[in-house]
């Protein structure tokens, strides 16, 4: 069976390649960044903005929780999922929850993750990747869950999860490093000219 490929730039695949994602994609939209009035906060000390923080993340959970419906959560060594988790344990018990780790066992995100299951009391899968079979057909999927723009090879099989856990509410965290721009380099002679 034969795939067909549609043409792709040099910078496109070159991107693809390192980066598993294309730098020149027509669908890129430009997020506003949002205006946030910094005089609201002017003399907060760190204490009070934590707690307001908090607020806000745990108002977002609350608006979305279903309390009919258990909850999946992909877990990393990251705080996005943790802090959803932390909140997630607000609303309802440990049991009402599965979280699942994926990666290369010794990893931070595989090792961590399974760690905070543990010490919560949830239930948590691990998805060894090393062992993961890959084809070409499950690599499609993958990145068309993704509109195309994904890691091919460090997400574990969808179907699988999907099969496993298609009912439950399936929360997630937010790539804020590489939305930053995590995935530019900066040489160390451009560091310190900056």
């Amino acid at each position: 069976k034969r795939i067909k490929l549609a043409m792709i730039s040099r910078e496109n695949l070159n991107s693809f390649l390192l980066l598993g994602y294309f730098l020149n994609y027509p669908k890129n939209k430009i997020l506003p960044i949002p205006q946030t009035n910094t005089e609201l906060f002017y003399g907060f000390n760190e204490e009070e903005l934590i707690h307001y923080g908090s607020k806000i993340l745990i108002e977002a959970v609350s608006e979305n929780f279903r309390n009919d419906s258990m909850h999946l959560v992909p877990l990393s060594g990251g705080y996005d999922s943790r802090a959803i988790l932390a909140c997630l344990l607000e609303f309802t018990h440990p049991e009402n929850i599965q979280t699942f780790t994926y990666g290369v066992p010794g990893s931070f995100d595989y090792e961590i993750g399974k760690r905070i299951s543990r010490e919560v009391g949830v239930n948590n899968f691990e998805i060894n990747l090393q062992l993961q079979r890959f084809s070409t057909e499950m690599l499609i999927r993958t990145s068309k869950r993704f509109d195309n723009q994904t890691f091919l090879f460090y997400h574990p099989d969808y179907d699988i999860i999907q099969s496993r856990y298609g009912d439950y509410y399936f929360w997630s965290g937010f790539l804020g490093g590489e939305s930053a721009g995590s995935h530019y380099q900066i040489w160390e002679n451009e560091r310190t000219s900056l």
